[in-house]
């Protein structure tokens, strides 16, 4: 698994592990060794790859972790690894007066829907005709750029 041997040559830092993937991948582009459209594929299949072994690997390391517990954490090449909480989550819902207000809240996001709508549709300032008010057109917070989709297929 080069994978695997690669991470025992590399310090596990965050910034040691992206300057050493933006250094191979600059190198191996500018060298015409290889596509970088093939290689953006294959990266992406190797993160899908990844997430599934973690997804395996998790509840055998969960019990490997468990045996250090007492200590609090375990030191592996200078990363703590630690079993920790998640944030719980909770059911407001047979609260009545929760119920009125996330309806109350609902009926609003309604409304703000509605207004955001209309507001991505202007192209120029407008002025309400009820009020005289002059309404801007919204600036773009986020997004709006191309980026790659990729659609793997299921089988």
């Amino acid at each position: 698994m080069q994978v695997l041997e690669l991470a025992q040559t590399v310090p596990l830092t965050k910034h040691a592990i992206q300057e050493k993937a933006a250094e191979d991948i600059f190198d191996l582009v500018n060298s015409g060794e290889i596509n970088p459209l093939n290689a953006y594929l294959f990266l992406k299949s190797l993160a899908e790859y990844v997430n599934a072994a973690l997804n395996v690997l998790k509840p055998d390391a969960f019990n490997e972790l468990d045996k250090y517990r007492k200590e609090g954490s375990y030191d592996f090449n200078g990363v703590k690894v630690e079993i920790s909480q998640a944030p719980r989550r909770f059911d407001y819902s047979s609260d009545v007066k929760w119920a009125e207000l996330q309806a109350e809240i609902d009926r609003l996001r309604k409304y703000q829907k509605e207004r955001e709508s209309f507001l991505k549709k202007l192209e120029k300032p407008v002025v309400d005709p009820e009020t005289g008010e002059l309404i801007e057109p919204p600036k773009v917070k986020s997004g709006g750029y191309e980026t790659i989709k990729v659609t793997f297929p299921e089988k």
